[in-house]
């Protein structure tokens, strides 16, 4: 298990009503290695942890949490548990055009 952090931060423009309601969204283990020009057989280890900050609204960030039980190749976001309210997290909906900020910490 490698020791240290991994930290990226994606921001997206688009209208959760424009797509079909069974897309989810999806934090890729690809995206990772891709960022860095590297391969790891894009996957998450077993017992990665990763940290998911809003920071949709700077002034009210809200945290999440995910630990891979195995490896993982994908997660989707709604795995994502909310370290003040234990609820998972919730892919946003309507027909208004949203900014979604996103900032992950794998460790």
């Amino acid at each position: 298990m490698p020791t240290s952090a991994y930290t990226a931060q994606f921001t997206t423009t688009y209208s959760p009503g424009a797509y079909r309601s069974d897309i989810q969204t999806y934090l890729k283990s690809g995206t990772t290695a891709a960022t860095q020009g590297e391969n790891h057989d894009s996957v998450f280890l077993q017992g990665t942890k990763i940290t998911m900050v809003d920071i949709t609204n700077p002034a009210r960030p809200a945290y999440y949490y995910h630990e891979c039980k195995s490896p993982e190749t994908s997660i989707p976001l709604t795995e994502f548990t909310s370290m003040a309210t234990g609820q998972s997290y919730a892919n946003p909906r309507g027909n208004t055009v949203i900014v979604e900020d996103l900032l992950f910490v794998g460790d």
